[in-house]
Formats: structure tokens, sequence, C-alpha cells
């Protein structure tokens, strides 16, 4: 019986802190949506954390910072408050973007040819053709204003992805460009989960439908989607 409650006790213990590592019992307990292990306080490391994510979360413009994703990858590879910091593995993701003519053909090649409604009738309808044949990752150092950096935006290895198709496009179509959206499979590449940010802390909870991942390093294609606008400026 004594034995049974020590391990009743110990479930409990487990069930109520986050994990084991350098953050305490509890990580970013301040941003905590339920507030637990508010006896904790944030560490200053902890700070610097919830702002690089909030920054991520509420601009959708500002890339994780490589230091950032570097502890949070060591957090996951160290089995670290692992029901907060997960890896990503299965599934088809996608990332929209918006370039020039110019700028997609260096990074991916030729522009596909404009689709036939007789041999792919859905993308045809859609507007939009398939490349497949793409040889070089996506890298988040082919960014305009990348520059080698671990602390700030410039020089980051993350890239935001997304398990939505209908994000993806709705991101791809800001600009006026050519609207393309790449598409990748989770094995393979190295994708972090934000799920636990949304269902835990404040600052993220109000963008889980954003369905986003976060990617790092270079990224292999499968394919890419490429929308017809026209004369493809």
């Amino acid at each position: 019986m004594k034995q049974k409650l020590i391990m009743e006790s110990w479930r409990k213990f487990l069930q109520e802190v986050d994990g084991d590592g350098p953050l305490g019992k509890y990580v970013m307990p301040n941003k905590k949506l339920d507030n637990e292990g508010e006896e904790e306080k944030n560490t200053e490391f902890e700070d610097q954390l919830v702002k690089a994510l909030h920054k991520h979360f509420a601009t959708g413009r500002r890339a994780l910072p490589r230091d950032m994703t570097n502890f949070i990858l060591q957090m996951i590879e160290g089995g670290n408050y692992p029901e907060i910091f997960k890896p990503y593995t299965s599934g088809t993701l996608y990332r929209g973007m918006n370039l020039r003519k110019e700028k997609f053909e260096e990074l991916f090649g030729e522009l596909p040819q404009p689709q036939k409604w007789y041999r792919a009738p859905l993308d045809w309808l859609l507007g939009r053709s398939q490349k497949t044949d793409v040889k070089l990752p996506f890298s988040p150092t082919s960014k305009p204003k990348y520059s080698p950096g671990l602390d700030t935006t410039a020089g980051s290895w993350a890239s935001s992805w997304t398990t939505s198709f209908g994000q993806a496009s709705d991101f791809s179509s800001i600009a006026n460009n050519i609207p393309i959206i790449l598409v990748a499979e989770a094995s393979g590449n190295t994708f972090i989960d934000l799920d636990p940010f949304y269902d835990n802390y404040t600052f993220a909870a109000d963008f889980d439908d954003e369905k986003e991942k976060i990617g790092v390093g270079d990224i292999n294609l499968q394919s890419i989607y490429v929308y017809d606008i026209g004369d493809n400026q």
C-alpha cells in the first residue's frame, strides 16, 4: 500500500511539472495559460525566449533567431520538457511565398509550363502548375537580407511552414509577384512543432489557426505549386 501511494504521488508530481532541465520545473511559467508553476519565476533566458517567440508569432516576419532555435533543438535532443519542446516528424507541410520571376529561377530553376485541362483538370481550374523536378532545397539563407548572426532575425536558419494548404495559399498572395507554395514532407527534414506553444502560452494561443511548424536549415522539397498571374513577372 505504501509503495502504491509513493507511485501515485510520483505520477502526480510528473504531471504537475513540465519536465527536467536548465529552466527549472516549468518552462516560461509567467506566460502559462493555466498559471501552473506560479511559484516559479521566469529566468532571464526564459524572458528572452518569450520575447523572441512572441515576435515570431505576432509579426509573421520575424524568424526565430538561431540561438533560440538551437536551444529548442537541444532541449528536444536531450529529452528535456518533452511536452513543450517537440519535433514534428510526420506529415506534409506548405510554405507560401511570393517571388519575382528572376528570383524564382535563381532558386528553383525554370518556371513550369501552364497546366493543361486534360492532364490535370484541378490544377488547370485553380490556375496553377506544379514543378516536381526541384533540384535544390529551400534554404532560409537565400532570403535577400540574410546576414549570419546568432541572435538576429537576419541570421536565422528558421522558416515558417504550415500543415494548412489554405494558410500557405493566403500568405503567398500578399504581393504582386508570382505566388508559389513549397511542398515538403516532415520526414527527412527538421521541424519544430508549435502546437505545445499554442496550447500552453498566452503569447501563442491566438495564433493556433495558422497551424505553423518551424523548419530549421535547408528543407528538401517534394514539389512547388506556381500560380498563374498572367505575365509571371
